[in-house]
């Protein structure tokens, strides 16, 4: 038996191997804190509506529990990227109403409409049913707000706060009041876990493609043999 492999392809190979893998588990990771997710949801939408305070206020409150929420004066606002339920890329507008004592903040931000982008065309819809939800945190690559057009990317507490002239304290942390279009937020039903199930499958058959290329390649070489 001869296992003699060459170092240097092998030492490209291991760690190929091991990113390959662990893309492969980030994404049935993914797959299954989404379905979680989703069936919470879905879970939320069967309970009956209720105000804020209990919603949020409750020992195991639901995120995405329809709300009877009657809005308040708009004031100022703010606008974060995002998508309308047709899927037209926007901003979706926000103002300030005062928060359950229980949140141990002044205030949540509140979605009032949707602003569609110039290219989209349309004029802003307006919302009229809503939910407690979470709100929608950045991710590593989610751009800075300007807190002088006081438009976001993604719920910038601190920076929201600047803009709204208000202590960061003072706003919500976990919380906002969204829209309630009857589905799931954006950033869980625009890739399915049943999507995050296929990339996983697919980055585990890059492995096993590179396990075969770095074996075929060596044992064409006399490098791994099976024989005395």
């Amino acid at each position: 038996m001869t296992f003699r492999p060459y170092p240097v392809l092998t030492l490209i190979m291991v760690p190929a191997l091991a990113l390959l893998l662990a893309l492969g588990a980030w994404q049935v990771q993914r797959m299954t804190w989404k379905q979680s997710e989703l069936a919470a949801y879905e879970l939320a939408r069967q309970a009956p509506a209720a105000d804020l305070d209990a919603a949020v206020c409750r020992p195991e409150p639901l995120r995405g529990t329809p709300l009877r929420f009657a809005p308040e004066d708009e004031g100022a606002r703010v606008r974060i990227a995002g998508v309308d339920t047709s899927n037209r890329p926007g901003w979706r507008v926000f103002t300030l109403a005062a928060a359950p004592a229980c949140l141990e903040a002044e205030f949540v931000l509140v979605e009032r409409a949707f602003d569609p982008l110039r290219d989209n065309g349309g004029a802003p819809d307006f919302v009229s049913a809503w939910r407690a939800d979470e709100p929608m945190m950045p991710g590593a690559f989610t751009p800075p707000g300007d807190e002088g057009t006081r438009d976001f990317y993604a719920y910038d507490r601190a920076g929201i706060a600047a803009a709204l002239e208000i202590e960061p304290e003072a706003l919500a942390a976990d919380w906002w009041v969204a829209r309630d279009d009857g589905e799931p937020p954006a950033h869980l039903a625009q890739t399915p876990p049943e999507r995050h199930l296929a990339y996983a499958v697919t980055w585990f058959f890059m492995a096993l493609a590179l396990i075969g290329v770095w074996l075929a390649f060596n044992i064409s070489r006399g490098r791994i043999s099976l024989r005395r």
